[in-house]
């Protein structure tokens, strides 16, 4: 196992396993156990069969009510967050706070410009990396489900959790994403100065939804 296997492997074990993997606000993937052959490390984690990413505009028949449900459980926003969102408050979503406060940055492709390391990575935070346990297609059973898939968010294997005793004021990166890279990023990745990876993770996970329109019917427009 590599150096880049390895931070993964640490990162899961400190997220996704043990009391704090049932914490409610906790929605990455449990870390089950951990299988070694060789210098191979198999993940066992409980199957989740869809992408986020499908939850509008693709094939499932979602209603407005199933895509919120997936989405405030993408953000965990509660009534507190909502007024805050009402009232023009700044509020970042829990469970991205939830591995914030870990001091992990799960964020899009960069380098590394706080302890003299360069660490190229190459993951980012949106709606395609959340999975969701079902689709619950309210518009095709025309029912309102008795239960609601929990949403997961997975691909850890590219964030970089920075040192516990390292200032907030210094978790910095600097660099463009890896080449080729296809998603949009904030202006600041682009100016070649530091920048914060924690504001970037809720840059990127808003954009990815940017996509989402509503569809007005001839009886809507009447």
């Amino acid at each position: 196992m590599g150096d880049q296997g390895r931070r993964h492997i640490e990162i899961l074990r400190k997220l996704a396993r043990g009391t704090r993997s049932l914490l409610t606000d906790n929605h990455v993937v449990p870390l089950w156990k951990e299988v070694d052959y060789e210098d191979i490390t198999f993940i066992v984690s409980p199957y989740v069969g869809h992408s986020m990413a499908d939850c509008y505009g693709v094939w499932a028949k979602n209603s407005v009510g199933d895509v919120v449900d997936m989405v405030l459980q993408a953000l965990e926003v509660g009534l507190k967050s909502l007024l805050c969102l009402y009232l023009r408050i700044h509020y970042v979503p829990q469970a991205i706070v939830f591995v914030h406060d870990l001091g992990i940055a799960h964020r899009v492709g960069a380098t590394l410009s706080a302890s003299g390391r360069n660490l190229m990575v190459a993951q980012d935070l949106c709606k395609s990396n959340y999975v969701v346990q079902w689709h619950p297609e309210s518009l095709a059973t025309m029912q309102i489900p008795s239960s609601r898939p929990r949403v997961f968010l997975t691909d850890f294997e590219m964030a970089y959790e920075f040192p516990a005793h390292m200032p907030p004021e210094e978790r910095m990166l600097t660099g463009l994403p890896i080449e080729d890279y296809q998603r949009p990023v904030p202006p600041e990745i682009t100016s070649g100065n530091p920048y914060d990876p924690f504001k970037v993770d809720v840059w990127q996970l808003a954009e990815s939804f940017s996509d989402f329109r509503v569809r007005r019917t001839s009886r809507s427009r009447e």
